[in-house]
Formats: C-alpha cells, sequence, structure tokens
C-alpha cells in the first residue's frame, strides 16, 4: 500500500488544530465555507477530523507537543506543569470529558496558587460585641444574642 499525502489544505487544517484551533474555525480558514451554514461547516470538519490520515497527522503533532519540551526532568518546570494541565483541560473539553476536564482544571488551578486548603476557625467569642467595640455599630445585635444566650455575650 502506498503512503497516502495529505494535501496542502488538509495539511494546514491539521496544523491548525493542532494549534488549538477549533475544528470549524480551522476548516472555514483552509477551506471555501462563506456559503455554508453553521451545520455543513460542522458536519465537514468532523468528516475531516475522521480522515485517517489527517486524523494521525493531528495526534502526531499532538504528541509531540507534549512530550518534546518535557523529555528530561531538568526541562519540566512548573510553568511546563501547568501549561500540561491547561492543555489537557482543552483536550477533555474536546472530548466532551467534563470530569476529566474538571480535575485538569483544578490542577491548573491548584499549581497557579488559586485553590488553597480549607481552614476551620472556632468563634469563641460574640462578633457583634467586636464590631460594636470598633465601630459602635452592631449594638442591637450584641443586645439581641446576649438576651438569647442568657446575657454572657458568648456564642454557644
Amino acid at each position: 500500500m502506498g503512503a497516502f499525502r495529505l494535501t496542502s489544505k488538509q495539511t494546514k487544517f491539521a496544523e491548525l488544530v493542532i494549534a488549538g484551533v477549533k475544528q470549524v474555525e480551522a476548516y472555514k480558514a483552509v477551506y471555501k465555507s462563506d456559503k455554508m451554514s453553521p451545520n455543513a461547516l460542522a458536519v465537514e470538519a468532523s468528516r475531516l477530523m475522521r480522515h485517517p490520515q489527517v486524523s494521525l497527522k493531528i495526534a502526531e503533532g499532538r504528541e509531540k507537543e507534549i512530550i518534546e519540551p518535557t523529555a528530561t526532568y531538568t526541562q519540566f518546570t512548573h510553568q511546563k506543569a501547568v501549561e500540561l494541565a491547561l492543555h489537557a483541560a482543552k483536550r477533555a473539553d474536546e472530548l466532551g470529558q467534563s470530569g476529566a476536564y474538571v480535575s485538569a482544571v483544578r490542577l491548573a488551578s491548584d499549581l497557579q496558587g488559586y485553590i488553597t486548603e480549607k481552614k476551620s476557625v472556632e468563634v469563641t467569642t460574640n462578633p457583634w460585641s467586636e464590631i460594636a467595640e470598633l465601630t459602635g455599630a452592631g449594638k442591637r445585635h450584641l443586645e439581641e444574642d446576649e438576651q438569647h444566650s442568657g446575657g454572657s455575650g458568648s456564642v454557644h
């Protein structure tokens, strides 16, 4: 069986998808599509994605994009870990894998310091007493709390 070569348009489509362009947008950028309906565009982009040689080129390009920069431990950095997590989130979203998407976004957020551990704080005094002392506000709430708690001023 002879090797099938991609056309220049198929190659450009694959390169755009590898670069992260949505399938329909990549299709519109490469092929004459100004008179096509959104549904027809989606069908044709999907058909092109299923083309054996196109899908192989995209898979190889994505694999190369991920593996080559992280070939050695010295090249693996915090920033690369964040990039890989975001790439995983993007792929999961493209594949409609919501659980994997959430996990990847959570990892990326955690790596960037957006997620912190929950901390439990026990309140041993009535917060209204501190507000009343500092601002004079909250006096009514403080009096109500003291009436309900038997006048001790602390939360039970």
